[in-house]
């Protein structure tokens, strides 16, 4: 039924989610080095001193004995203190609406350009359109997120002037440039299913009998060939949100944006692993949550669709 159905997706996000943090947790502490010594620098730290902060942030306790207490106050949000003195709920408030907008934006050039150039590649009857579309999405998606920030930041930024090259203390102009490089390979990813998936329902049978009855052109492209080529590509959407949240790690620095991304590489240079920890399984949680949304538009678009994808719920 639709309420199990409901219930499974949020088993699988509680368990995915917990195995996620404790991996995360351990994978932080594999990192070489103490964060406490490297609030001192290249100068060692004095004996008391060391074994004082060591003990306030219980870094002399055993890893399950952080980790359970990492998990007992990540119940109640509290992720207790970075070791250069902010909670780590300040650094992730900070630089959160930053990182959601850029984010945001990024998906609606996914979703915008990605199936609107698809369904265009599919019914064009350019073979030039066609040729410069596909082209185009093998450039992007064979070309890494990095260079292509540079490469916007370079030309369209320095060279013409055309938008900021850093920061968003400019607003939403701010946002453009990463947003774009951000998604130009999930947007290429898109274009690519999108069209297969249209050309492909463009010849079943139920398009040709609605052809027959007289139907207009955009009435059968609008409803009879989207709505049912929109289940995988909406499947893809999702898999790519995580690809566009890894890239905000990337694209925040290039851009020198003060968001999430900016924040976990700060973290990750102090070896400060509450902070690393507490943004990593939040982006690992919008990635779950992402799917997990998924998973309902798949019902919502094809209700015989009732139980989860590759899996029954007990």
């Amino acid at each position: 039924s639709r309420s199990e159905y409901l219930r499974w997706i949020l088993v699988r996000v509680a368990v995915t989610m917990l195995a996620a943090s404790f991996l995360l947790y351990a994978l932080t502490h594999v990192i070489p080095g103490d964060p406490i010594r490297a609030l001192f620098g290249f100068r060692p730290p004095p004996p008391g001193v060391l074994a004082e902060l060591r003990g306030r942030y219980g870094l002399d306790d055993p890893f399950y004995v952080q980790y359970f207490k990492f998990l007992g106050n990540a119940s109640r949000l509290d992720f207790g203190y970075s070791t250069r003195g902010e909670t780590v709920r300040e650094i992730v408030v900070s630089g959160l609406p930053v990182s959601l907008r850029l984010a945001g934006l990024a998906m609606l050039i996914q979703i915008v350009f990605g199936i609107g150039l698809g369904v265009v590649a599919a019914l064009t009857r350019s073979r030039i359109v066609r040729r410069l579309i596909g082209a185009a999405t093998i450039v992007l998606i064979a070309i890494p997120v990095m260079v292509i920030a540079f490469g916007l930041q370079t030309y369209i930024g320095f060279n013409l002037r055309l938008l900021p090259i850093s920061g968003v203390a400019q607003g939403w102009t701010g946002y453009i440039l990463p947003a774009v490089a951000l998604a130009a390979g999930a947007t290429a990813y898109t274009i690519r299913l999108t069209t297969s998936e249209v050309r492909s329902t463009m010849s079943s049978p139920f398009v040709t009998t609605a052809k027959g009855k007289g139907l207009s052109h955009r009435r059968i492209v609008g409803v009879h060939v989207l709505r049912p080529s929109l289940l995988p590509i909406i499947t893809l959407i999702a898999a790519t949100a995580a690809q566009i949240i890894g890239g905000l790690i990337i694209v925040e620095v290039i851009f020198e944006i003060p968001g999430i991304g900016s924040a976990v590489v700060d973290a990750i240079r102090a070896k400060d692993h509450n902070v690393i920890v507490a943004i990593l399984a939040l982006a690992v949680l919008f990635a779950i949550a992402a799917t997990a949304v998924v998973d309902l538009l798949h019902v919502v678009i094809d209700p015989r669709l009732e139980e989860p994808t590759g899996a029954a719920p007990g």
